[in-house]
């Protein structure tokens, strides 16, 4: 599939692609229950469009996919607003990234804090109109239970971030078969390695920090830790012994760790012991990197 290149082909493939968009919108206010799975794939029109559209059409297919979906299911407004905006979130930049061959760690880190900062965005909506005069944290926390509920400001927002982390992973997975089929190529190759390294470190220092200074923020910071370290270690080679090794005394760091955490009551504080793994894996490839053993470069 190519990039359409006359006006008439490009507004015949937006209109047909936004269409499709209302049609969703159509058949979600018959079938809710298969809305998740409209908000798993609906990411990949929106990449879709993006790779074979010339981008000054694109802001036509977001107008257009907005005000179809509206017209088709404006009873349940909900949708626009919590599956179809949200997909163009993340569609779009999928689509800006695979079109820039910029790595595709770094396109599910961005669209997953997008996705994130989106949620947290439309809380206030959530709390006006859908849950009866209890916001949203209130219900998560009587979800946790009374015994629990002073984890509640802690847990809420890595539990957003890593729903849309979740989300956007198997979007990605969609969005990469599906183009395979069309016979469009996707860059794989990590690139930024180093980087992530780097904003790695940043957020162990932030996690150390929360867990005097700000704990609701705590848990927030080391899954960001975590998911930024992940991101970086998907450029090792493990068949290396020095990996292996690597990753034998990081295990080991981080059980003692938890154990001590534990023997002194101080349970609340586990997870952090992580940050002892995340720590050796950050310095090893900063290490590398500075002597200039690895390819890993920002670009």
């Amino acid at each position: 599939m190519k990039i359409k290149d006359s006006p008439a082909s490009n507004i015949t493939f937006i209109a047909l692609m936004s269409a499709i968009n209302a049609l969703f919108a159509f058949f979600v206010d018959y079938l809710p229950a298969i809305s998740i799975l409209f908000y798993l794939f609906l990411p990949f029109i929106t990449t879709l469009t993006l790779l074979v559209t010339k981008r000054k059409y694109f802001i036509l297919y977001v107008s257009a996919s907005i005000f179809l979906s509206l017209i088709t299911n404006f009873s349940g407004i909900e949708y626009t607003i919590f599956t179809l905006l949200p997909s163009l979130i993340t569609g779009t930049i999928f689509g800006c990234f695979l079109r820039a061959r910029i790595s595709i760690g770094l396109s599910i880190l961005v669209a997953a804090m997008s996705q994130f900062l989106f949620s947290l965005i439309t809380i206030p909506i959530i709390n006006a109109f859908y849950t009866n005069s209890r916001s949203v944290i209130e219900i998560f926390a009587a979800f946790l239970g009374n015994d629990k509920a002073y984890l509640t400001n802690m847990l809420f927002l890595p539990l957003i971030f890593v729903t849309s982390l979740s989300q956007n992973i198997i979007s990605f997975l969609i969005i990469s078969s599906e183009l395979k089929r069309l016979n469009i190529m996707i860059e794989f190759k990590n690139n930024h390695s180093i980087a992530y390294s780097f904003c790695s470190l940043f957020f162990i220092i932030l996690s150390c920090l929360s867990s005097f200074l700000w704990q609701d923020l705590m848990y927030l910071f080391l899954a960001f830790s975590i998911t930024t370290c992940a991101i970086s270690l998907s450029s090792y080679d493990y068949k290396k012994t020095s990996t292996i090794i690597l990753i034998s005394i990081a295990a080991l760091f981080t059980i003692i760790f938890a154990i001590i955490l534990s023997s002194n009551n101080m349970l609340l504080y586990v997870p952090l012991a992580t940050l002892g793994a995340i720590f050796v894996f950050t310095f090893w490839d900063i290490y590398l990197f500075s002597t200039n053993k690895r390819s890993a470069k920002i670009r």
